[in-house]
């Protein structure tokens, strides 16, 4: 019985391969004489299953490959002409600023200088006015002291002595005729008053206080140039 069973298995086990081998020979067969591809598959399998087949998407194309775009020498040439065209334009650009910056720091100094002559003029010409109007001044206290008595005249003197104006005094004597002078230092009669009277003469006899004015005058105009714009 076993052995009649086993060759029963051994027979369907046969089988099963003999049939198996023979449907690979016939599908094989349509393969090759049907010129079976997968998209005819697709349809077939489709209509087996009852569905309207449709046609499988075809694969789009690769897009051509673009070849890198060569440069010529002319493009190189003409790209080496623009930079440097752009190099002298920038250098174009900074000497005309240069320039113009040139002319301006020469326009501010010739505006400064006009400045500081225009400066020097209106000085000169106020202290020329100051000076005017203290020279009317004195003149107008000189003939006052002259018409006043010696005596009176003294007073006036001594309390501008005593207010430290020295040299107004000096100039007011200078301007005396020489007689009224010796009338009036001539009332420094008081001790001690002798001592006042001899500085006063010392001093006219030596032109103050006009001599150390001029000789101020004198050191400081070399510095006054060499202060000036430009000076060196």
């Amino acid at each position: 019985m076993r052995r009649l069973l086993g060759g029963m298995v051994t027979l369907g086990v046969y089988f099963c391969a003999a049939t198996l081998i023979s449907e690979l020979i016939i599908l094989a067969y349509l393969w090759s004489a049907w010129k079976l591809d997968p998209q005819r598959l697709h349809k077939a399998a489709a209509v087996a299953r009852g569905i309207e087949p449709t046609a499988p998407k075809a694969e789009e194309p690769a897009p051509p490959e673009v070849p890198p775009e060569e440069v010529s020498f002319e493009e190189i040439l003409d790209r080496r002409a623009l930079k440097v065209r752009d190099l002298e334009l920038r250098e174009i650009a900074l000497r005309t600023a240069a320039g113009a910056l040139s002319a301006q720091q020469s326009q501010l100094i010739e505006e400064q200088q006009k400045l500081a002559s225009q400066s020097a003029d209106f000085e000169s010409r106020l202290s020329t006015l100051k000076d005017g109007a203290a020279a009317q001044g004195r003149e107008a206290v000189q003939r006052i002291l002259e018409t006043l008595k010696p005596a009176q005249a003294k007073t006036q003197i001594m309390a501008m002595l005593d207010k430290g104006e020295l040299d107004e005094v000096v100039m007011l004597l200078s301007g005396m005729q020489e007689s009224k002078q010796a009338k009036i230092l001539g009332e420094f009669k008081a001790a001690g008053e002798s001592d006042k009277v001899a500085e006063l003469l010392e001093r006219i006899r030596q032109g103050q206080p006009e001599a150390s004015l001029a000789d101020a005058a004198q050191v400081a105009a070399p510095q006054a140039t060499t202060n000036q714009p430009g000076g060196t």
